[in-house]
């Protein structure tokens, strides 16, 4: 077996992207939108935002914007990211819920019932955990 050292493993590289993806989005996106992967151009997968108002745009492999982009420009996408909760509304251990937006939500749709996270407790306060490809119960 070939000796390969983990700094030339792109999903390996650097600090907390384990597990990333290199796309191309199809529209501009924010830092920690949460994305769904549409397709493949070259060697590159394609993204778009999530949202629950259609299942298609839920119902298959998700990540989480890295960074903020433009339309048609590259972006790196993350199997799970801790955000910072700007209120203290959630408890510890609640449900995170896409929104119709490709963001977050405490409150669960009534349509597209999508648990992307969880709160958790930070050093700082509350945040999310961000994990939009694990199986909730």
């Amino acid at each position: 077996m070939p000796k390969i050292k983990p700094q030339y493993l792109y999903p390996q590289r650097d600090k907390g992207h384990h597990g990333a993806i290199g796309g191309q989005s199809t529209e501009a996106l924010e830092k920690d939108q949460v994305v769904i992967v549409v397709g493949r151009s070259g060697d590159r997968f394609v993204v778009s935002p999530a949202s629950s108002r259609k299942k298609s745009l839920y119902n298959g492999f998700l990540a989480v914007a890295d960074h903020a982009t433009e339309a048609n420009a590259s972006v790196r996408c993350l199997s799970y990211a801790v955000v910072e909760m700007e209120t203290q509304k959630g408890k510890t251990g609640d449900p995170v819920y896409l929104s119709r937006t490709g963001g977050w939500t405490l409150s669960a749709p009534k349509v597209g019932k999508k648990q992307i996270g969880t709160v958790i407790q930070l050093e700082e306060g509350k945040g999310v955990l961000l994990a939009p490809n694990v199986t909730y119960t």
